[in-house]
């Protein structure tokens, strides 16, 4: 079993949901960058759970220890541990489980592939996985800001309800994280709706990509263009990974090349019209 992805940029999740805690290793930042760790407890801030009616209301202060690879606000170049402890675990509420596989979760797959599992809030496969993840993605977010990119997302679509607006400033301004605010209070009420029936509704998030937000001015070297491209299969494998999701879409491929005139053209450096 494999916890590790990327390759010149290495990510190690670690951790069970109702285990001490969980975290993350990323090797390969290169040293002398800035890392900001109120960054990287503000990206966390934004999936800690119990936020809102519409997520799980397990309590989690989720705040981050940077244990390595870190002196005074720069990377060392060395492998960099980040730490976040569980507090509110409610494991007695999971014993009925113990002995059920649960349809819809990963009980079984688990159990059939390793011969253990941990029946506790999902053990691995549960979300809370992911604060490895937002710590990671938070110093990659960093260093690709010091080469002009951009990475903006949000949930475009909740069951039959789909945003047709894109306007990024609203994603923080509502409970689904929608860049649209009309279809955001639909989504919402949907899942609302869908919870008290016991059938909650698909969602579907999407990853804007770096290519949209690169100027003349600040577009990095063309190779690292086209390697950036090259990575957008490597995204969709990490983004499909994380559990309970079944496809990934990079917006930027369908999005863009719709425009007229393009806005994207992923081998050469931004044309005039990329904004």
């Amino acid at each position: 079993m494999s916890s590790t992805f990327g390759r010149l940029f290495r990510v190690t999740t670690f951790g069970e949901s109702h285990g001490a805690a969980v975290g993350v290793l990323v090797d390969g930042l290169p040293p002398g960058l800035a890392v900001d760790v109120e960054a990287i407890q503000q990206e966390l801030d934004r999936r800690r759970p119990g936020q809102s009616a519409i997520t799980t209301q397990r309590k989690e202060a989720d705040q981050v220890e940077v244990l390595s690879g870190v002196y005074d606000g720069r990377s060392l170049g060395s492998p960099i541990a980040m730490l976040v402890r569980n507090s509110d675990m409610r494991s007695k509420d999971y014993d009925a489980l113990k002995e059920v596989f649960r349809p819809g979760h990963a009980d079984y797959a688990t159990f059939a592939k390793y011969g253990v599992r941990d029946h506790r809030g999902g053990g691995r496969s549960s979300g809370r996985e992911t604060v490895g993840r937002v710590a990671a993605g938070a110093l990659a977010k960093a260093a690709l800001a010091t080469v002009g990119v951009r990475i903006m997302g949000g949930t475009v679509r909740v069951g039959s309800v789909e945003a047709h607006a894109r306007d990024w400033t609203q994603v923080e301004m509502n409970a689904v994280r929608c860049p649209d605010a009309n279809a955001a209070q639909l989504m919402q009420a949907l899942i609302e709706r869908a919870r008290k029936l016991g059938h909650p509704p698909t969602l579907a998030a999407t990853l804007y990509d770096a290519y949209r937000f690169l100027s003349r001015a600040n577009a990095p070297d063309p190779k690292l263009l086209d390697e950036l491209t090259k990575v957008a299969a490597r995204q969709k494998l990490t983004l499909v990974s994380i559990a309970a999701r079944s496809s990934a879409e990079l917006e930027v491929a369908f999005g863009a090349i719709a425009k007229k005139p393009p806005l994207v053209h992923h081998s050469d450096a931004p044309s005039p019209y990329s904004t």
